[in-house]
């Protein structure tokens, strides 16, 4: 049953049916069976929308979009992200709360496999209320599910990148040699996005590669990657599920241009506006 299970997992991330899980199975097991496991499943990720954490909206396409259904025991950068918080001294009830709240946000983006994502999403906190942790999980969460480009929108200075990119590089990409060899980041504490010497075509298709980008919000910076992924074969781009975080949402990404017919050039250039990502999600926080 368990196997069973873990293959309708696996349909499920990849934005498959049951019907073409019947139709690729049943040739060995029983239809009834395939069925019952199926409904049995997405009993789990609607449990976990259920958790008592905060009131959530949610778009209509997503009410039956029931696909994650929390961490597993073969994943690999949440539970290192686990054990560093643990390492650290964080209190098992604190981390006990992030992890539920992380698993309930990546419920509500859609399946890394899927052949088309368009989500967008809202997370409010209060202000040092743990906000970059909730999204470095989040991520770590999305990565271990197989989200595979990452993008953060951080700030409108050197500083505050800087100090992002350092928070992420200790929490999700140099926990431990396992993770160091599977994730490539295109940003570092010292530099923001510059095009990077591997092409999008060439680090974008690699299913167990994960990328990284912390960027400022700054024209001349999102031009860039926006450039760099516009050379990227379409084909390639089309394969590649991306989580977009816009940190401190309220600040730059709104268009505040005082003509109706005008935004301004960070608004314009904002990931929500890359229609060449045909597997974006951007989750504004």
């Amino acid at each position: 049953m368990d196997s069973l299970i873990g293959t309708v997992r696996q349909y499920k991330r990849n934005g498959q049916t049951i019907e073409q899980m019947l139709k690729d199975l049943c040739e060995w097991i029983p239809e009834d069976k395939i069925r019952a496991v199926w409904a049995e499943y997405e009993q789990l990720p609607l449990q976990i929308r259920k958790l008592d954490q905060s009131a959530t909206l949610q778009d209509a396409h997503l009410k039956n979009n029931r696909w994650y259904d929390g961490p597993q025991e073969d994943d690999h950068y949440w539970p290192a992200l686990k054990q560093a918080l643990i390492q650290k001294g964080w209190k098992s009830e604190t981390i006990e709360q992030l992890d539920y709240a992380s698993t309930k946000i990546v419920s509500f983006l859609e399946a890394p496999g899927g052949k088309s994502i368009s989500t967008r999403g809202l997370v409010v906190g209060y202000v040092q209320s743990g906000k970059t942790a909730n999204y470095s999980a989040v991520i770590a969460k999305a990565a271990d599910a197989g989200y595979r480009l990452f993008i953060v929108l951080s700030g409108l200075t050197d500083q505050l990148r800087n100090q992002t990119q350092r928070r992420l590089a200790q929490e999700i990409t140099e926990l431990n040699d396992y993770n160091r060899t599977n994730w490539f980041t295109l940003t570092n504490a010292g530099a923001d996005f510059v095009t990077p010497a591997g092409s999008a075509s060439t680090l974008l298709p690699n299913p167990n590669l994960r990328l990284l980008a912390v960027v400022k919000k700054n024209a001349a910076i999102l031009r860039r990657l926006r450039n760099w992924l516009r050379n990227g074969l379409k084909e390639v781009r089309s394969s590649c599920p991306v989580l977009i975080i816009d940190d401190e949402a309220d600040q730059a990404s709104v268009n505040a241009s005082s003509s109706k017919e005008k935004r301004t050039a960070i608004n314009r250039l904002i990931p929500v506006s890359y229609t060449h990502l045909t597997l974006p999600t951007i989750l504004r926080v």
